[in-house]
């Protein structure tokens, strides 16, 4: 939330924090009874101080997610009257699948799709498959964007924040990239095997 905040300049009175948190107790108490609070209701006053040109909301990570609170994404944009952009991850098995049944569920409201994650040697048949026939059955594609190793990394830095430990040696290196982890859990000769084969790896290890 804070970066994107901070990428769309969005003054601090113009951010809400999530309106619900799907966790073992919350799912609990809706199941027993306990919850039975009308989300959508609570969601349009929620969001209802917010004013302009454009209010991004982010969506459940599923077409189906949070239905049992009725906060299905469906459910989110009836109770808002607003349209929906779905961002999705490349797959070449179901993205047809997915993406059809997006458009069966939402409807009118369903604005279009952005491809992510694409990996470099598929990108051609996107382009030449994928786009036109979704093109073909309706479904508009705002983008496709490749894969990119450096959008998945974090840095040394955010990584030390996060676990809040301490920094023993090369404190300038801390904004170096991680794109992947390994687990030092073999003796040292049988190790480097593996992490030899690793780029811009980080290793935990006792």
């Amino acid at each position: 939330m804070a970066f994107v905040a901070e990428m769309l300049q969005l003054a601090p009175e113009r951010l809400r924090f999530p309106l619900l948190k799907l966790n073992e107790d919350s799912i609990s108490k809706r199941l027993q009874g306990h919850d039975t609070t009308d989300y959508c209701q609570l969601l349009r006053q929620y969001l209802a101080d917010i004013s302009g040109d454009l209010v991004v909301l982010e969506g459940p990570g599923t077409l189906w997610e949070g239905g049992l609170f009725n906060l299905s994404m469906a459910d989110m944009a009836e109770a808002l009257d607003a349209s929906v952009l779905l961002v999705t991850r490349y797959s070449w098995l179901n993205l047809g699948d997915l993406l059809l049944s997006a458009q069966q569920v939402l409807k009118n409201r369903f604005l279009g799709v952005l491809i992510n994650d694409i990996p470099e040697d598929e990108q051609e048949i996107v382009q030449t498959q994928v786009v036109p026939y979704l093109q073909h059955h309706g479904i508009e594609v705002f983008g496709t964007l490749p894969s990119s190793e450096l959008l998945r990394s974090i840095s040394v830095r955010e990584i030390a924040e996060q676990l809040q430990a301490e920094i023993l040696s090369r404190p300038d290196r801390l904004d170096l990239m991680v794109g992947s982890l390994a687990i030092g859990a073999m003796n040292v000769n049988a190790a480097l095997e593996y992490f030899r084969k690793g780029r811009n790896m980080a290793i935990v290890t006792g």
